[in-house]
């Protein structure tokens, strides 16, 4: 061995914890390359904004379909005021609904949360076609199954 290989062994000892130069870059690029992969990773993949609402639309959706009898139901969705004449049809006009005051609240800066705001246009208490008096329930039902899931 000679003895700038035996001062360098000798260096490369001493400086366990250190980094060479090279070393730092290597590092440092492997952390960008990193940091890339992450950032393609969420723009091809991650979820629209859209995305996200229609999912949460149609967590409503679902549960509004339950309170209103499921597939028991005289009138699925409870849609009455609209004619409809399927299940998709009526699930369509249903999540339009929900779509549609989810930005009409947005718009009326209230205090009331989403789902008393749409109680009050889906269901009204002593509605006209609601002789029972069953709106009522409809707030607590739909809350209930948002709940669940």
């Amino acid at each position: 061995m000679t003895a700038i290989s035996k001062d360098l062994n000798k260096q490369s000892k001493q400086r366990k914890g250190n980094k060479t130069m090279k070393e730092r870059h290597l590092i440092a690029m492997g952390f960008i390359v990193l940091l890339f992969l992450l950032l393609f990773y969420s723009v091809c993949y991650a979820e629209t904004p859209k995305d996200v609402m229609t999912a949460y639309y149609n967590k409503y959706v679902e549960a509004i379909y339950k309170a209103e009898g499921g597939d028991k139901a005289q009138y699925p969705y409870g849609i009455r005021s609209v004619p409809c004449d399927s299940k998709a049809e009526c699930r369509k006009i249903c999540f339009n609904t929900v779509r549609n005051n989810y930005r009409r609240w947005l718009e009326a800066n209230t205090t009331q949360t989403f789902l008393e705001f749409l109680a009050n246009k889906y269901a009204p208490i002593d509605a006209d076609n609601d002789p029972k008096g069953l709106n009522r329930n409809w707030l607590p039902n739909v809350a209930s199954f948002l709940k669940e899931g």
